[in-house]
């Protein structure tokens, strides 16, 4: 015969031999010792500790009761065990147990084999193992008993043990391709253990290896949010990568020897090249040689993302700037270049929201339709998440505001996103940069490079006239480039001639698609139509103003004109100066480009 001890459940003493059959332990409190001692096998529990774990008020009889208890427990031992099984000192007890009489010693040997045959890549075999030693849990650990405190630490314990062996148990099923029989065992898991990583991971590679690349995806969004909202943390590097390979399509997510996974309706079955969303390199670009010096050096930064809004005048060339710098530091981003037009200088359109802007770019980083979050803080998580490893150029062009920008920032250092927006965006943690006119001879370079050079140096005299008639606004040059090039019977005189009227020279800069005062609509507009009651106040302040039509003026005649105080008037003239509707000559005084006073004639004529 031999005694069998059981912990992984209830306590129990069996006996082996001629069939099996249990001892009864004894009532509560001897039970308890004997779990104390069974969790502690072969090693001298001292008595205050065997009356700290049954007592939470010790009576004085405490030692003498443990002794009492201890005969108990010898005497039940002598009934099927001629050794002295028991053994006691002045300080405490010892309960002789051999390895393979206590069911908890098994587990952890039988684990270790488990573990062994994972390390070998003998899945099989460890598959048997990890079973084997779960059925050998009855219940929770000695369930039965009324833990003290050091049995509570010992039972949290053996629980991660536990806990441990499954989810080595399902690597093992996940290797020898047991993924779908698996995966409702791991939503189970997941729901009662929700911050295990692990488990999270394994569940996104049985559902992907299923087939499901959306669901696994999803996975990674549930998992992400628990862990973000119950913790305040990011997922771990193990779970991020994998997010990362899932998306990839990675070759090596499918287990040995099987194809890769099935291609799911309307997922890639592949991912694709890195992002390259950059329009093409601007060829009619000049000058501008300050401004890139000042962007390469804003992009620099290793610690932080970086961060530059580029802002100015309608038709001052903000994109042409961020397309051209964007080609020149490609090579510094490996991992692609995103572009999104945001549309928030009101050129007939309302501006992309943050939900729908976060949407495309996470598609541009390869996830699927499926895979992107309803909720926009889900889905902003998801873009920081995408970008947190990655060395990503972002382009986002023609930006409303700050509050249509913040969720779109990625998280990663190795990052880099440029801001094209009428407004500096003072709010945003970022380099800013303000475009200017441009001079005299780049301008009578990009005429050139529209026009014809030879146009140009044969008058160079009427080339620095249109330069001027234009203002130095290259949008307004490539206009004027533009239809020099569609007429050829045209001098530069001739278009000059045209433009000199300022009732008509709006009316002139038009070809094809570009139009002077269609940009300058498009700025008033995002003032006009802005939800801000503050910029609304100043699209009204314009047109007031608007039929001065004098180059410069004082904040106190706009006060007088618009009918409130001084302090007010120039509060709203800031404003439009912040939206590049005006430049501030002094703290006071406001003076108005030519091209833009010209707009203002239209706003004053039509009332707008």
């Amino acid at each position: 015969m031999g005694l069998q001890f059981q912990v992984l459940g209830p306590v129990r003493l069996g006996v082996t031999g001629h069939g099996e059959h249990r001892v009864a332990v004894g009532p509560r409190k001897p039970r308890a010792m004997l779990a104390t001692l069974l969790l502690s096998a072969n090693e001298r529990v001292s008595l205050d500790r065997l009356v700290g774990e049954l007592w939470d008020r010790p009576p004085r009889s405490a030692v003498a009761n443990l002794r009492t208890y201890a005969s108990g427990l010898r005497r039940v031992l002598g009934e099927v065990d001629a050794g002295d099984r028991l053994v006691a000192s002045p300080s405490g007890y010892l309960l002789r147990v051999e390895p393979h009489e206590l069911d908890l010693r098994r587990f952890q040997t039988v684990t270790e084999a488990g573990r062994s045959a994972l390390v070998r890549d003998d899945y099989p075999a460890a598959a048997s193992r990890f079973r084997e030693a779960l059925d050998l849990w009855q219940g929770a650990p000695v369930e039965d008993v009324d833990p003290g405190p050091d049995l509570a630490i010992r039972i949290a314990l053996l629980e991660e043990q536990h806990l441990a062996a499954i989810e080595d148990l399902v690597e093992a099923r996940l290797a020898v391709g047991e993924h779908a029989a698996v995966t409702a065992d791991l939503r189970l898991l997941v729901a009662t253990h929700p911050f295990r990583e692990r488990l999270h991971r394994q569940l996104m590679l049985a559902l992907y290896r299923s087939g499901d690349a959306p669901a696994a995806l999803a996975a990674y969004t549930r998992a992400r949010a628990v862990l973000a909202e119950q913790l305040g943390i990011e997922p771990g590097v193990e779970l991020a990568a994998l997010h990362q390979a899932i998306l990839r399509r990675a070759p090596d997510l499918s287990p040995p020897g099987e194809p890769e996974p099935p291609v799911v309706a309307g997922v890639p079955a592949r991912a694709s090249e890195p992002p390259r969303q950059l329009p093409p390199d601007p060829v009619t670009f000049v000058g501008r040689a300050r401004e890139l010096a000042v962007l390469r050096t804003a992009c620099a930064t290793a610690d932080r993302p970086s961060v530059v809004v580029v802002h100015g005048p309608s038709g001052i060339g903000k994109t042409a700037l961020v397309i051209r710098a964007g080609h020149l530091l490609a090579s510094r981003y490996p991992d692609g270049q995103l572009h999104l037009d945001l549309r928030g200088d009101g050129a007939g359109a309302p501006g992309v929201d943050p939900a729908h802007a976060l949407g495309r770019l996470l598609r541009g980083l390869g996830v699927p339709p499926g895979g992107v979050p309803d909720d926009p803080a889900e889905a902003a998580a998801m873009f920081r998440s995408q970008t947190a490893a990655r060395r990503l150029l972002i382009v986002l062009d023609g930006a409303a505001g700050v509050d249509q920008v913040r969720p779109l920032l990625p998280a990663g250092p190795g990052c880099a996103v440029l801001i094209t927006s009428n407004r500096p965006m003072c709010a945003l943690d970022s380099t800013r940069l303000r475009l200017e006119r441009l001079g005299v001879a780049d301008g009578m370079r990009l005429l050139g490079l529209v026009a014809g050079d030879e146009r140009v140096a044969a008058d160079p005299p009427m080339a620095q006239r249109l330069v001027a008639l234009c203002d130095g606004n290259p949008l307004a040059l490539r206009i004027a480039g533009a239809r020099l090039a569609a007429r050829g019977d045209w001098t530069l005189a001739d278009l000059a001639a045209r433009l000199a009227d300022e009732r008509d020279r709006l009316d002139e800069l038009r070809a094809d698609d570009l139009a002077l005062r269609s940009s300058f609509w498009a700025s008033y507009g995002e003032l006009a139509g802005s939800p801000d009651p503050d910029d609304r106040a100043a699209a009204t302040a314009l047109r007031t103003v608007a039929v001065l039509r004098v180059p410069e003026f004082p904040g106190a005649q706009a006060a007088a004109m618009i009918g409130t105080s001084e302090r007010r008037a120039v509060a709203l003239l800031d404003r439009l100066t912040e939206a590049n509707l005006l430049e501030a000559v002094t703290p006071t005084t406001f003076h108005v480009p030519d091209l833009l006073r010209l707009f203002l004639a239209d706003l004053a004529q039509t009332g707008a």
